[in-house]
């Protein structure tokens, strides 16, 4: 009736059943939903990662680890 996009008109019925009476029935009818997308979600991520990839770059993947993780350690106490 607006004009909007499916996804734009789905998100702003979201933020009004949100800010409703109706959010407490709306959460317990979409727990089951949201239990299977979470499930089905991460093994996809998880699928989507190049394992050779991560071989041919693990030096650049460990010193990026060591440059980020090192600096949060030296930063945080001087930064306080």
């Amino acid at each position: 009736m607006l004009g909007l996009s499916p996804a734009l008109g789905a998100f702003l019925c979201g933020l009004l059943v949100g800010h409703s009476t109706l959010r407490r029935a709306a959460e317990s009818m979409a727990a089951p939903i949201q239990s299977i997308l979470l499930f089905v979600f991460f093994p996809v991520g998880g699928l989507l990662i190049d394992l050779q990839y991560l071989k041919d770059q693990i030096w650049v993947i460990l010193a990026a680890l060591v440059v980020v993780t090192g600096g949060k350690t030296f930063l945080n106490p001087a930064l306080r």
